[in-house]
């Protein structure tokens, strides 16, 4: 898995990992970004392309203003970074990034057996 899929997911999702779990938060973040990797290569070609060419912008604004790759900077920075991004007044910027947002938090949250735990007893509470 490309490195930076997995940080611009870490970064989106804006979780710190739990040092008790960090062993199921990577791995929640490896199939966030296999998923989102996926997702954006199942677009239809012309969105496809914008959200290439938007990535690709990302990754260039990124390189030049640190002069380092995304998944290089620190967590702090990565978080910052995709915030500003996500808040840019270029609708088609934001609306990116709120997509990609929406596929990383619902795939991270839906793979995390410690979620699914605390649903199952939650469940189980109401009945």
């Amino acid at each position: 898995m490309d490195e930076f899929w997995v940080s611009l997911c870490e970064a989106l999702v804006c979780l710190a990992p739990d040092t008790s779990d960090a062993f199921t938060h990577h791995e929640s973040l490896q199939q966030a970004a296999m998923f989102l990797q996926a997702q954006v290569l199942a677009l239809p070609l012309g969105l496809r392309l914008g959200t290439r060419v938007g990535l690709l912008a990302f990754r260039a604004s990124v390189w030049a203003t640190s002069l380092r790759p995304f998944h290089r900077l620190d967590m702090a920075r990565r978080f910052a970074i995709v915030k500003r991004w996500s808040f840019v007044p270029v609708p088609p910027v934001r609306q990116l990034f709120r997509a990609l947002r929406n596929l990383a938090v619902l795939t991270y949250f839906d793979g995390h057996p410690r979620h699914d735990s605390r649903s199952e007893e939650h469940t189980s509470e109401l009945q």
